[in-house]
């Protein structure tokens, strides 16, 4: 028999205790502390009965669990609880679906629906969830009972961390941090500022945990969907031919090789050129970087990462001037048979629209411990069919997937199965397709990842054919889409 579930109060009556909730001053008590900063959080320490909390932690990790990877978290998760009928498990969902529901709609002065969500999840080391509001749907009050460790420790990770929001109601940075605590429970209202992470676990341990959300046919607001309209693509600037032998690996600068490539191209969609830069320049130029200035770019709920904030390198400085030049549109045109630049002679100019064409979003970018970017929900990006490239530079020789920093591409609207995952290689140019529902992002570097590296990237825009007959995605021989593949490297042996 399982023992009879109260919830603590510090000898308050609810009514007494709901005034301390409205008041808007944060507290600590020996059973519950109210936070305000910078939304109002409430914890209830030792909500359930020490012996119930300790059988609870048991049949959670007796429960089957699902390994769930996306740009936004690494976590294992039970399915939806509501169909668990074990003993302990049963006991703990009447008490939050009646007496937790019961104080909670009063001291929100709401009702909710029959809807509620809940969950078992663990993090193991290096597992995270980042920078979220929570806010979709029907939902109104998210809740966590926490099953961790009773000696868990803050400089462990896997704490819940709220962030503070600019004008724009965007969230900036963590203003708070709160630490798991064995059978405490934690609930916040959702709303377009309720931005939140669990930070990753840095320890050889696991984060247990029973979380969820009660839902409401009056839910807060949520976001307004704002569209972001795709820059307009600027055309490159007029330039020798010669330029190219300064910095590229000549292998790549011979009509034979970037047949090869092109065909390569043609059929996957996406490329890789192995050893791109000159040695000489591509030394220089990581020399550069490390000693370059650097901004931290946000908003952490769409990115996290370093950008290049610094006019004064003169290399860094003309490595940007040749991606952003003719003669590297025209190389491009070869490699992926599109059209870049108006003085690419393959092409008859008369059957090409003359429609916004060339670079875009051309950055430097620095990626570290920490970094990432997403794919927001309540951003709606108006993306043309493009060419993306990336030049890795200084990537650790270990580095590989589990250390994160991967460029991720998946369909908006089947985002199960990515489409192409590309690793960062140490002077390797990455060059792929995609179509104007192919998103992409890069997955956050966790904690084992000990070296920083570098990117340049560029998107470039096709001029259009006037039949509409350009490139298309990669498809295989039943007709399906396929940008996965093999990534095609030009060795030695091809060009001797």
């Amino acid at each position: 028999d399982t023992p009879p579930l109260k919830f603590p109060l510090d000898g308050q009556t609810l009514d007494e205790f709901e005034v301390d909730y409205s008041s808007h001053v944060s507290s600590c008590t020996k059973d519950y502390s109210i936070g305000t900063v910078p939304f109002k959080t409430v914890t209830f320490k030792n909500i359930l009965p020490v012996e119930t909390a300790q059988l609870l932690l048991k049949e959670v990790k007796d429960l089957d669990y699902k390994s769930r990877e996306n740009d936004l978290y690494s976590l294992q998760q039970s399915k939806d609880l509501n169909s668990e009928d074990s003993t302990i498990i049963s006991s703990i969902k009447d008490f939050i679906y009646t007496n937790v529901r019961e104080v909670i709609e009063k001291l929100c002065h709401t009702k909710f629906n029959d809807q509620v969500d809940l969950h078992a999840i663990h993090f193991d080391k290096t597992q995270h969830l980042l920078c979220h509001s929570d806010s979709l749907s029907t939902r109104h009050t998210a809740f966590i009972l926490y099953l961790v460790d009773k000696d868990w420790k803050s400089d462990w990770g896997g704490n819940l961390e709220l962030f503070a929001c600019d004008e724009n109601l965007k969230p900036v940075s963590a203003a708070s941090s709160l630490t798991p605590e064995f059978n405490s429970f934690t609930w916040f209202n959702v709303s377009n500022v309720s931005w939140h992470q669990v930070t990753e676990v840095l320890e050889d341990r696991s984060r247990w945990s029973i979380s969820g959300w009660f839902h409401s046919d009056n839910p807060p607001l949520l976001p307004e969907v704002l569209p972001i309209s795709f820059p307009t693509p600027k055309e490159p600037n007029e330039s020798s031919i010669d330029i190219l032998a300064d910095w590229i690996n000549p292998k790549y600068l011979e009509a034979a090789v970037n047949a090869k490539i092109n065909l390569q191209f043609c059929e996957m969609s996406e490329v890789s050129l192995r050893e791109f830069l000159l040695p000489e320049k591509y030394t220089s130029l990581i020399n550069a970087l490390k000693s370059a200035k650097w901004e931290l770019r946000g908003p952490c709920d769409k990115r996290k990462h370093f950008t290049y904030n610094s006019s004064h390198n003169k290399l860094v400085e003309d490595f940007m001037n040749l991606l952003q030049s003719d003669s590297i549109a025209i190389l491009l045109s070869h490699l992926t048979g599109m059209v870049f630049s108006r003085n690419y002679k393959e092409t008859d100019n008369s059957l090409l629209l003359d429609n916004p064409f060339g670079y875009a979003n051309m950055a430097v970018e620095k990626w570290t411990p920490g970094c990432y970017s997403l794919i927001t929900d309540n951003e709606v990006e108006c993306l043309p069919d493009r060419v993306t490239i990336y030049l890795h530079l200084d990537v650790a020789s270990n580095t590989d997937i589990s250390h994160g920093g991967h460029v991720t591409y998946i369909c908006r609207e089947s985002s199960d199965d990515p489409l192409l995952i590309i690793p960062p290689c140490s002077n390797s140019l990455d060059l792929v397709f995609s179509k104007h529902d192919e998103y992409s992002f890069r997955k956050y570097i966790n904690s084992t990842m000990k070296q920083p590296f570098y990117c340049f990237t560029a998107q470039f825009i096709p001029r259009e054919e006037v039949e509409q007959e350009g490139v298309e995605g990669a498809e295989n021989e039943d007709g399906d889409d396929d940008s996965c593949g093999s990534t095609y490297t030009v060795t030695d042996d091809e060009t001797s």
